[in-house]
């Protein structure tokens, strides 16, 4: 404990009125000190090339930096891949989250499913509260200036066992039929269907089965993580919340 005071104290001088030079700075998250070894593997690197090559067109010519946050969901998928159940992607766009998992992964090589879930029209603003809508309408101009249906049946045309699945959620939970779900990530941007979502799968998750929620933990989206925080609660759980603003959820 001494040795962890000693070592905030430096930190906190540094900082202190100092201009001091993270060692990764992207996607709203600052780190000093901190091992990072994914960010120099050979395959992560050549995943994430290709896929935020693939990508740049539709992000203003420049892919956001979200490796941390790609690294947090491969790893969940890795821990799916040893329980039984199929895949599934709630607020998918142009599928960078889920690109990395298939590349990363051996899920292509499996008999599961991956279904990738989404409007691919934009965020249903009716389904936003009003404090969420300002936010809701914003991602609709910056998210969605594209064909993201055609965008993401090019990105996972070359995985058979991936299912794209188009149309408002939770209605379009109806249009596929799973009976085990062993990964889940959720990104809807708007609490009411996020909270649907997971009500409406919890029962099919299988125990262990990882939930990665992406927008819980930062501050813009307050209402999700107050929402979430509740569900957890009812269900006896707790998530974990990463500093890459992402939950984490076990079944």
């Amino acid at each position: 404990m001494q040795l962890i005071k000693s070592i905030e104290q430096t930190y906190k001088k540094l900082l202190h009125g100092n201009r001091v030079k993270m060692d990764f700075v992207a996607d709203g998250l600052g780190v000093i000190g901190r091992n990072m070894t994914f960010l120099v593997d050979e395959e992560f690197d050549r995943a994430w090339q290709q896929v935020a090559e693939f990508n740049k067109p539709y992000w203003n010519g420049e892919t956001p930096d979200v490796r941390w946050r790609a690294h947090l969901v491969v790893w969940a998928a890795h821990q799916a891949l040893q329980l039984e159940g199929d895949f599934a992607e709630f607020g998918v766009n142009t599928g960078i989250f889920s690109s990395m998992i298939y590349k990363l992964t051996e899920l292509a090589d499996t008999d599961r499913k991956f279904f990738l879930f989404d409007t691919y029209e934009g965020i249903p603003v009716e389904q936003s509260s009003q404090t969420e809508r300002a936010n809701a309408n914003l991602a609709n101009q910056v998210l969605y200036k594209h064909d993201a249906y055609a965008v993401a049946k090019e990105a996972f045309s070359d995985y058979e066992n991936a299912v794209l699945v188009k149309g408002r959620l939770p209605d379009s939970l109806s249009q596929v039929k799973f009976d085990k779900l062993c990964f889940a990530s959720i990104d809807l941007n708007v609490t009411k269907p996020e909270i649907e979502v997971i009500e409406a799968i919890w029962d099919i998750l299988v125990p262990g089965a990882p939930v990665v929620l992406d927008d819980y933990n930062f501050a813009s989206h307050i209402e999700q993580h107050n929402a979430w925080n509740e569900f957890a609660k009812s269900r006896q759980r707790v998530i974990f919340q990463s500093p890459t603003g992402q939950g984490l959820l076990i079944r």
